[in-house]
């Protein structure tokens, strides 16, 4: 492993927190670093919105980002506990990055006042 795996790791739980965030404007309190998990627990219009977002590569919208989020959803504890487990990571910093701003703006949006807490993305 490089010295970019912990911004990786911290990329990976940077998108978990902000869905348990976003999931908590909706009085839903989730457990768990499942990405996938988590984000299904979203308001439909909201997976909707989100998946089809057109910040996205448009190879990643659609089905095509239930690809992508599936590759991220244990991803953060498979960077946690690489040693335990050697293999390839799949990872795309990309998506993951884009998403985290997405779902940023989609709490700022439900919560104004967030805005100065989450800081500029």
């Amino acid at each position: 492993m490089s010295f970019s795996t912990p911004a990786l790791m911290c990329l990976a739980f940077s998108v978990e927190l902000h869905l348990k965030l976003l999931l908590r404007t909706y009085d839903i309190i989730a457990k768990g670093h499942n990405i996938e998990n988590l984000f299904r627990r979203l308001p439909k219009d909201d997976i909707a919105f989100i998946s089809n977002h057109a910040d996205f590569h448009w190879t990643q919208q659609g089905e095509k980002f239930f690809e992508n989020i599936a590759i991220a959803s244990n991803l953060f504890i498979r960077i946690r506990y690489y040693f335990e487990d050697l293999g390839t990571l799949e990872f795309n910093t990309g998506f993951c990055a884009t998403l985290t701003k997405i779902i940023r703006d989609k709490i700022i949006e439900r919560v104004p006042y967030l805005s100065r807490d989450l800081g500029a993305f």
